[in-house]
């Protein structure tokens, strides 16, 4: 979480999608740092949230 909290603005961006029975967030950085951490941060709250959260995360640096 440190990781993210130092982020500054810009560094990550998240677009925002309605789907059917709710939302997709999609969040892009080219800091591998800030990859590493969103990719944790999305496990811990695959393991807090159970079968309300939806695995998918691609593994790779994006822009």
């Amino acid at each position: 979480m440190a990781e993210l909290k130092a982020a500054k603005p810009g560094q990550i961006a998240i677009a925002y999608k309605d789907i059917k029975g709710g939302a997709e967030l999609t969040y892009k950085t080219v800091d591998a740092n800030l990859v590493a951490a969103l990719h944790q941060w999305f496990d811990a709250q695959l393991s807090d949230h159970g079968k309300d959260a939806m695995e998918g995360h691609e593994r790779m640096l994006k822009q």
